[in-house]
This record gives C-alpha cells, structure tokens and sequence, in this order.
C-alpha cells in the first residue's frame, strides 16, 4: 500500500472567547421634581440609573460638563412670561460647560396670548446670546431617548464622571483644585487631574512652560496654548489706574 500524499486533517483546538464584559448602567442625575413625571418613567424603561436630587441648576445631569434644562411647551411660554427661563438658561451656563434645552411639546405658537415674534426672539436669544442649544422633542418618550443618547455620549464615549457643577458644594480641596483647572478649554477632570499629580499645585501648573505642560498624557500643543493664552488675558472690565 501507498501512502497517500494528501494532507492529513488535524484538528485543532477551540480558542476560548473571553465573554463581553456587560457596560455599566447608564446613569443620570434627576432633580427631585422631575421623579414623578412620564420622562422619568421612560427612562426607567430604557434602564437608565436614576440619582434623584434637589437640584438648584438643571433638571437632569448627563456628566460634569453637561446639564440639561426640560420645559413641556406650557412652561416655556409661562417662564417666558414670569421671566424665569432666562435667569434660569444663564444659570445653566454658568455652571456648566455643556447646557441644553428640551423643549418637550408639539408647538408654542399659540399657546398663550403671546406675540409670536417674543417668541421667536427668546429663542435666537437663548442660541445665540445665551448659548444654550436647543432640542426639540414631541412627547416623553422621546425626551427620554434624547437624554439617554446624550447620557451615552458623554459616559461611555467620552468616558467624563458624573457630578454636579453648581459651585455651591463643599468638596475636597482636591476637588476644587480639579475644578478651578476643568474650567480651562479643553480641560477635563481627567486630564487636570494628571496635570496636578504632575505638578503638584495650581501655582506649579500655571507657571509652566508651554512646553512642560505638553508633557501631560491629554494636554496637546492647542490646550497648553489656550491654558497659557487666558492666564495672560486681561479681564474686559479692568482698567489700569494712570501712573
């Protein structure tokens, strides 16, 4: 007999796929008021992880950067009316470097007896001079994808904690330190937390050369150069005194 000269099948061993680590939860925080309502429900719905709280800026926090504000149509009309919705929006963008605006609702126009055009003008004020976007949506439902689509973007694709950033906290002096830094462009907390582990202090940080600055994982040639560049920008309202 002859050997054959075809190649003899081996068999070879499985390789043993490792099993997908489940993501954490989506989470948000709510303010308390907003606990009741179809929104919350919904995003009970979609297994979002809600942290109700007595909010003073915001109704719902997505991360340290972005707070999200909700009117249904009736509410933006009213706090249009009683003057609440732009200290309210100044508020939001004071504190946070992200604002949004929900406006939940099938129409305005015609809800109250209000000019149409002070209508239209609050909301070129809002994008424009306020700065806030602006999202529409028809119902709960919706809202509630909005908020955990934006939930999403900045948790797990951005990777950015979830806290509150209304400057009232009593915080660590770590954190406030983290604080002062993550108000910079660009600066997260991430990224100013590896700044002060490198340099130890705000005054170290702020001292620094462009270049020692680009030393820091997270910190380019454009991030050092706007740290450097607002440190040196005087202030619009000050005026030096005549020698």
């Amino acid at each position: 007999e002859f050997a054959s000269d075809e190649p003899q099948e081996t068999s070879k061993p499985l390789t043993r796929i490792a099993p997908q680590k489940e993501p954490d939860k989506i989470k948000l925080i709510v303010d308390s008021r907003e606990l009741p309502t179809a929104v919350a429900r919904e995003l009970a719905r979609l297994d979002v992880q809600i942290s109700g709280e007595s909010l003073k800026i915001g109704d719902y926090i997505a991360s340290e950067d972005v707070a999200i504000e909700r009117k249904e149509s009736m509410d933006f009309i009213q706090s249009l009316i009683d003057g609440r919705l732009f200290v309210q929006l100044s508020a939001l963008r004071s504190a946070y470097r992200r604002p949004v605006l929900i406006i939940e609702g099938e129409q305005i126009i015609g809800l109250r007896a209000v000019n149409p055009a002070s209508i239209y003008g609050a909301l070129a004020s809002i994008a424009i001079r306020i700065q806030v976007p602006i999202i529409w949506t028809r119902n709960a439902e919706e809202t509630a994808n909005v908020l955990y689509r934006i939930a999403h973007l900045e948790q797990v694709t951005s990777n950015k904690p979830l806290r509150t950033r209304s400057g009232e906290s009593k915080g660590t002096d770590a954190e406030a330190l983290e604080y002062i830094l993550s108000g910079f462009p660009g600066v997260d907390t991430v990224t100013s937390r590896a700044l002060l582990t490198e340099f130890g202090t705000l005054e170290k940080v702020f001292s620094s050369e462009k270049i020692d600055l680009q030393r820091v994982k997270g910190v380019g040639p454009k991030i050092a150069g706007r740290i450097k560049r607002l440190l040196q920008n005087k202030y619009p309202a000050y005026k030096e005194e005549s020698k």
